[in-house]
């Protein structure tokens, strides 16, 4: 049964010609700036999760198994999971999956996670990774001068 290793959010990864990984930008939290999106909107990230996963036994070739990805927001609400990724460890004794994160649900500042499953060989679902990633947001001058003169009145 396929073993997780390690997850990470990042700006970027490239693996090299012999199959090392260098990861850029580890992101831990975003910060908003601006005009700060409304509730339950979409907002662009362009962000990697990349996961890392090995056999249980390196020199026992394992079935192929399916990990997918879902976000957990601040107030616990999970968004639909990913398409599923395949862990080929079958032919190699260690395997990763990259998710591109173009955009992601807003559901207000807070605590996201980035929460990892894999498919186990009786057909269930089981989390094997949370990545916290927190959302800070810093409203323009403007908007802040407007809203303190709204609350004065």
């Amino acid at each position: 049964m396929a073993r997780h290793v390690w997850s990470v959010l990042c700006r970027k990864a490239i693996v090299d010609q012999d199959n090392q990984v260098s990861l850029f930008e580890v992101v831990e939290g975003i910060t908003l700036t601006g005009v700060i999106p409304p509730k339950r909107s979409t907002i662009n990230i362009g962000i990697q999760f990349m996961t890392s996963w090995i056999r249980t036994d390196l020199d026992v070739p394992e079935d192929p198994s399916k990990c997918r990805a879902r976000i957990i927001a601040p107030d616990g609400e999970r968004s639909r999971e990913t398409p599923e990724g395949l862990l080929k460890l079958d032919t190699a004794p260690r395997a990763r999956w990259t998710l591109v994160v173009q955009s992601m649900p807003f559901f207000g500042a807070g605590l996201y996670e980035f929460e990892v499953e894999r498919q186990h060989a009786d057909g269930t679902w089981h989390v094997d990774a949370r990545v916290p990633m927190n959302i800070e947001l810093k409203p323009n001058e403007a908007e802040r001068t407007s809203s303190t003169r709204t609350r004065k009145k």
